[in-house]
């Protein structure tokens, strides 16, 4: 039994999928230039607009962290299609709900159940990706869906710092746009089925191999995508505090604009040279061992030029590591639960990007300032890459000898 859809996937279902995970990321981008204009007007409203308003507008990943697992429960079991087509439709009344509306405990209740939609958009679409392609392709298209996210987000910041020039809400009609999606939903896309249902244990990959599944290698992939959504988050969140501190403010877009242009590098290098050539443990070397010296020049910079550089070559490893574990944990999962375990590993990647300013903030509390924090990330990242290292040599041996472990049966080609 294989999980190819009964129709093979043209551009516009790639399209439509890929454009639905870019979504996403209008939960914060289009708002994060904006958040003093918003603090402003509700401290009319509220006390401690400060920290209330900042909540608000990042709540709905928190929300994505703690749903997602169970939503993706759900895709196996009532289908994907359907929960795709009305949690759009849901996401956008929720998106611009603060456009109509003017009252902040109003407006934080639907950022909460914005979160949910989100969870759902992003679980349902990268399922469906995992559905509708195999092998190279699937891997392309996953690293292309990083690509659409990244570049989403930085088209976004811009749009929604232009946007919002003209009122406090005016960036919450952005959400609208994602109602041009839905006519193209319901014609272009097809429920995936395998081609013989009857079988809820295991399903064959494209190249005829049995795909069991396996909750602890599943739980692995998990906890790695935590670790993963956690380092992912380090820039967004701390590169400009690191521009701001040094008195380097100036070179702050730059700095952002680069990481981001690194981080698209890196997800076209993986989908284009490294899938289908290495093995995870040595893409999972790689990203991290690049991702590491990123981390630690942005650091141990001197002076701007080179936190922009470290702000890159990080871009360029975090750019291969997503797309590494992403693709790792949706080549190992059946269809029949494919859904819950896409879930469970966005759940574990938000909620990693979730609390990686806390940890952050407490290292920084810890060893001294937030560049020595980075640092420390840059190290521990270092020591993960020549775990990765160990685990790519076992399996290189093992490659050579009839017997193989788990890990190396599911970390192959």
């Amino acid at each position: 039994m294989r999980t190819i859809p009964p129709r093979s996937p043209r551009l516009i279902q790639a399209i439509i999928l890929l454009i639905t995970s870019g979504l996403t990321v209008l939960v914060s981008a289009i708002l994060g230039p904006n958040i003093p204009q918003l603090q402003e007007h509700f401290s009319k409203q509220i006390a401690n607009a400060d920290q209330w308003v900042p909540l608000a507008v990042s709540i709905p990943i928190g929300v994505f962290g703690l749903c997602a697992i169970f939503i993706g429960n759900l895709a196996d079991k009532v289908g994907r299609k359907n929960l795709l087509v009305y949690s759009t439709l849901a996401y956008t009344v929720l998106g611009t709900m603060p456009f109509y509306i003017d009252n902040f405990w109003a407006i934080f209740a639907s950022r909460v159940a914005l979160g949910v939609f989100e969870a759902a958009l992003m679980t349902a679409s990268t399922t469906m990706i995992g559905d509708y392609y195999q092998g190279l392709k699937r891997e392309r298209m996953m690293s292309l869906q990083t690509t659409t996210s990244s570049a989403t987000a930085t088209v976004f910041v811009a749009v929604g710092a232009a946007v919002g020039t003209l009122g406090w809400n005016a960036p919450f009609a952005i959400y609208a746009l994602a109602l041009l999606l839905l006519p193209l939903m319901a014609i272009y896309l097809w429920e995936p089925v395998p081609d013989n249902a009857t079988d809820k244990a295991a399903v064959e990959s494209a190249e005829g191999e049995q795909v069991i599944f396996r909750p602890r290698l599943v739980a692995l992939t998990c906890a790695i995508g935590f670790f993963v959504g956690i380092a992912f988050m380090v820039v967004p969140i701390n590169l400009g505090i690191l521009y701001a501190t040094q008195g380097w403010a100036p070179n702050i877009g730059t700095g952002y604009t680069l990481n981001s242009a690194g981080v698209m590098l890196g997800t076209f290098i993986f989908g284009w040279v490294l899938a289908g050539r290495t093995s995870v443990p040595l893409q999972l070397c790689l990203s991290l061992a690049i991702g590491a010296v990123g981390y630690i020049l942005m650091g141990t910079a001197h002076n701007a030029d080179a936190l922009t550089t470290g702000a890159i070559v990080n871009g360029l490893g975090c750019g291969l590591l997503l797309p590494t574990v992403v693709t790792w944990n949706m080549r190992i999962l059946p269809f029949a639960k494919r859904g819950l375990g896409t879930g469970a590993f966005q759940s574990a990647l938000m909620l990693g990007m979730a609390v990686s300013s806390l940890i952050l903030v407490s290292m920084g509390n810890v060893v001294g300032s937030r560049a020595v924090a980075v640092a420390e990330v840059g190290t521990v990242m270092a020591a993960s890459a020549v775990v990765a290292l160990l685990c790519w040599l076992a399996y290189a041996v093992r490659q050579r000898h009839p017997r193989a472990t788990n890990f190396a049966d599911a970390t192959r080609h």
